[in-house]
């Protein structure tokens, strides 16, 4: 549809849903289900939250008014912008993200790509600058709380740590020279014993082995690793 709809329950497709240029709002008062399709504009504007349960595209606009959008196991596609909104539960980064995996376009040459993901009632989004893209592709990126099984590999603090993980994984043909990646976690909340932010470090699995990026810079809620080269 090409008309404004609002959402307050679940919407389910029995059919074939055509988003055209229309805005999606989903403002119900209780967790929303959500069928999944490909829609233009879509706002959430409801504090306990909605699941879609599939994989999604967002082909427009994306607005996080209030509550937290999930995915679960799939995948939601945001090809154009995202923004959150200025309310109480944004501001206090207990809400208004994705939890689950996002993927979003990357053109060919240099861009900064921002991921407003999150697990539970956590807003941890993750900043990747790419370098040189060859050939336009994409990246998906998401987040959970805990540090992976093999964490003692790593060689990091076993103490005083960021504990959480995020997954960042190009797809769609792309290849690049470098990337930088910044990350964001809560303070306290994240946060494993005393981690003074001038120690952290970061740490990148390649399916066989734990690597470190060329430099690595910190505050009292991110850590950037710059200078990667694979994923």
């Amino acid at each position: 549809s090409s008309h404004a709809m609002t959402l307050k329950g679940a919407f389910t497709n029995a059919g074939t849903f055509l988003a055209r240029t229309g805005a999606v709002t989903l403002s119900g008062a209780a967790a929303q289900a959500i069928a999944p399709v490909t829609f233009y504009d879509l706002e959430l504007a409801n504090a306990t939250g909605a699941t879609i349960s599939g994989n999604a595209t967002v082909e427009h606009a994306l607005t996080l008014t209030d509550g937290v959008l999930a995915v679960g196991t799939s995948t939601l596609d945001v090809l154009g912008s995202v923004a959150r909104g200025a309310g109480a539960s944004c501001t206090a980064l207990t809400s208004c993200f994705i939890s689950g995996s996002v993927r979003k376009p990357v053109a060919a040459g240099d861009s900064t790509i921002a991921f407003e993901i999150g697990s539970g009632s956590t807003y941890a989004p993750a900043s990747v600058a790419v370098g040189g893209a060859v050939a336009g592709g994409s990246l998906v990126a998401s987040t959970v709380a805990g540090v992976p099984s093999n964490y003692a590999a790593t060689g990091l603090n076993p103490v005083n740590y960021v504990n959480r993980t995020w997954t960042v994984s190009p797809a769609d043909g792309l290849t690049l020279v470098s990337y930088d990646t910044t990350f964001t976690f809560a303070d306290p909340g994240d946060l494993a014993g005393s981690p003074s932010p001038s120690l952290l470090a970061l740490r990148k699995w390649d399916g066989s082995a734990w690597t470190a990026p060329t430099a690595t810079t910190a505050t009292s809620t991110t850590v950037t690793g710059a200078g990667f080269t694979t994923f």
